[in-house]
């Protein structure tokens, strides 16, 4: 249901979007913060606003990065960005002597150590492990997001298993991959 009045409609709207401050929704209408607050407290507008705020929210999970195909474009770009990065750096001349330099993966970072006439600036060369660990956890996301992540269970107490039959051992691997929801009891295994 659209109100009447589109000062109301067009208030109703930037209310639900939560973006802005009442001061901020009421300058940009034309009217006062205390009209506003007149307004929120009636019904019929509480009730628009509310209507717009689930229309947004079906809106956002049908876009953007609620969908996954969303993210994993998002993902896959940061990733060459990350990758462009190390190549150009792979091309810097200055890093071309030192030790690992030719890979990228090495950063040079100025540090200036001492004080009074014993301050000097000394060059640090590192392996960039922020970059690195960003790469691996975008392929960590990326294959969670795919469906690839297998959890290894290790199972324990192998003689324990040993007396079980089939039946309680495939009860208890279920319980182990999260499968069955009540514990296998010790009371229903032989000793």
């Amino acid at each position: 249901m659209r109100l009447k009045r589109t000062r109301q409609e067009k208030a109703a709207i930037l209310v639900a979007e939560d973006y802005q401050t009442d001061e901020q929704i009421a300058e940009s209408i034309g009217i006062t913060r205390k009209t506003l607050f007149v307004w929120k407290k009636k019904p019929g507008f509480a009730a628009r606003v509310e209507e717009i705020a689930v229309l947004l929210s079906e809106q956002a999970l049908k876009q953007g990065i609620s969908r996954r195909e969303r993210r994993l474009a998002v993902q896959n770009e940061t990733h060459n960005k990350l990758l462009t990065v190390i190549a150009e750096r792979a091309k810097d001349a200055e890093l071309q002597t030192v030790p690992g330099g030719k890979t990228g993966l090495v950063i040079k970072t100025v540090k200036g150590i001492g004080k009074g006439e014993d301050f000097r600036v000394v060059e640090q060369y590192q392996t960039d492990t922020d970059t690195i660990k960003a790469i691996l956890a975008i392929h960590e996301q990326t294959a969670k997001e795919l469906g690839q992540v297998v959890e290894r269970v290790e199972i324990e107490e192998k003689d324990k298993y040993a007396s079980m039959t089939d039946d309680q051992l495939q009860a208890r691997l279920l319980e182990l991959l999260g499968k069955r929801s009540e514990p296998v009891r010790p009371e229903d295994t032989p000793c």
